[in-house]
């Protein structure tokens, strides 16, 4: 039996500027200016969903809003004389700064007409040295897989071998980093990327992956894969449940099923328990089930039983995994914001055709016909974060992360414990006997 405790505890505090956008936020900046090319000095620029703004005082027209989530907003725009403009499908993305340039057109009497703008994304950003490909989590749920580590390995230079280890450009599997929320996801301990990502689609808000260099994050060499997962909103609730199986129309599968849902909205009950006026609490949680067999003798029948130790008993194939996401909100003002999650991953699968850490998954290539006992691994990952977000003011922004992540791994034969193993020293074998290996009563029972 092998088996592994890693703990990982750090504390971060990183200062912002408007110059440079925070790991993990975006950005808008740009100008407001008159049909004459004059600054609008005064005008209001608020975006919608966060209710976080500027006020425009510089002469040349310049703003800058901080410390946005990646997602899609709309952009309200307002001032004294002018008409007021909408500007919907502001895309944010992390370490991006998003440029809206606004011209406002006098209005002698303000009717109340606003005027609506969509922004188009752009095919090439030009101010970005870095090769870097975005993803947000509409655009992934639409892809062919739904879970993060398939639509990764169709990514142009990765690549996921025979052990699920991750490569990229041809570099080893440890060389890329995997980042959810700022809070690193590796096991230190192996230095191995083997069954790491395991995030469905409908945990992603937006996804980054970086294959160029970049200066501002360090501890990896052939990419950075940066995960921004949802927040839930105060004004609704939301929810989705899927199921996927490969067996519907066909009598050749791998028995695979996988199911997963989503769930967001306002914390209930929170105004009438606390006594406030208003309700500032949000939580969003998703999980998957992923269960099946492999291409080596996939025709095994495992009885049911309690392997998760929830006191249910679960169907189990030769690969199966479980995952669980949490995450509460807490909006103190538009300025400040806490959050807090929770990540729970456990698997539990033959040590053939995937192997685990140092274990290769030829290790037991032996069982193929014999999966019944097989050598299995069970691993399971617990990861907290607490976030806060402050902007102090339309120049400076912060943020304080305090993380910690567990894993514990667990390889092992089906159906026997440690003390009913055989030792090395104490096998006797016609070999043995017949003295060609040392000879004589090598477990000393007298034969």
């Amino acid at each position: 039996m092998n088996s592994s405790r890693k703990t990982f505890l750090g504390l971060i505090v990183l200062l912002a500027l408007a110059v440079s956008a925070f790991a993990g936020t975006g950005k808008i900046a740009g100008t407001v200016l008159d049909t004459n090319g004059d600054a609008v000095i005064g005008a209001n620029l608020m975006v919608v969903e966060s209710q976080r703004g500027v006020t425009v005082l510089d002469p040349n027209g310049n703003y800058a809003i901080l410390g946005l989530d990646p997602g899609t907003y709309s952009l309200r725009v307002t001032s004294v004389g002018f008409g007021t403009q909408l500007i919907q499908g502001v895309d944010i993305s992390t370490d991006r700064t998003t440029t809206i340039n606004v011209i406002l057109k006098e209005e002698a009497i303000q009717m109340g007409e606003v005027e609506i703008i969509t922004k188009k994304k752009p095919h090439v950003v030009l101010d970005d040295p870095t090769k870097a490909n975005v993803m947000s989590g509409k655009e992934l749920q639409v892809m062919a897989g739904n879970q993060v580590a398939q639509i990764i390995a169709k990514q142009p230079g990765f690549k996921v071998d025979p052990d699920g280890g991750l490569h990229v450009r041809g570099g080893r599997d440890h060389e890329a980093k995997y980042l959810v929320d700022g809070q690193s996801k590796a096991d230190a301990m192996y230095n191995s990327s083997k069954r790491l990502i395991n995030t469905s689609a409908l945990n992603v808000e937006e996804i980054e992956i970086l294959t160029g260099g970049d200066a501002s994050t360090g501890g990896y060499q052939s990419a950075l894969i940066r995960v921004t997962t949802p927040e839930g909103k105060i004004s609704q609730y939301n929810g989705t449940v899927e199921y996927r199986t490969d067996r519907l129309f066909s009598n050749y599968s791998f028995d695979q099923d996988q199911y997963d849902y989503a769930f967001s909205g306002p914390v209930p009950l929170v105004k009438s328990l606390f006594g406030l006026k208003e309700n500032k609490f949000s939580f969003f949680t998703s999980g998957t089930a992923k269960l099946t067999n492999t291409y080596a003798a996939y025709n095994v029948r495992r009885e049911s039983n309690d392997y998760l130790d929830f006191g249910v008993d679960l169907p189990e194939r030769q690969s199966n995994d479980y995952t669980t996401f949490w995450k509460l909100t807490y909006k103190l003002d538009p300025t400040k914001k806490l959050n807090f999650s929770y990540t729970r991953d456990h698997a539990l699968w033959d040590l053939y055709p995937d192997g685990e850490a140092a274990i290769d998954g030829n290790y037991g290539w032996q069982y193929n016909y014999n999966v019944e006992n097989r050598p299995y691994s069970r691993n399971v990952r617990d990861a907290y974060n607490l976030q806060f977000q402050h902007n102090v003011s339309d120049k400076t922004f912060y943020e304080l992360s305090l993380g910690r992540f567990e894993t514990r791994t667990q390889i092992r034969p089906r159906g026997k414990n440690p003390d009913e193993f055989t030792p090395a020293d104490e096998i006797e074998d016609a070999r043995i006997r017949a003295g060609q290996s040392g000879g004589g009563d090598q477990n000393n029972n007298g034969i």
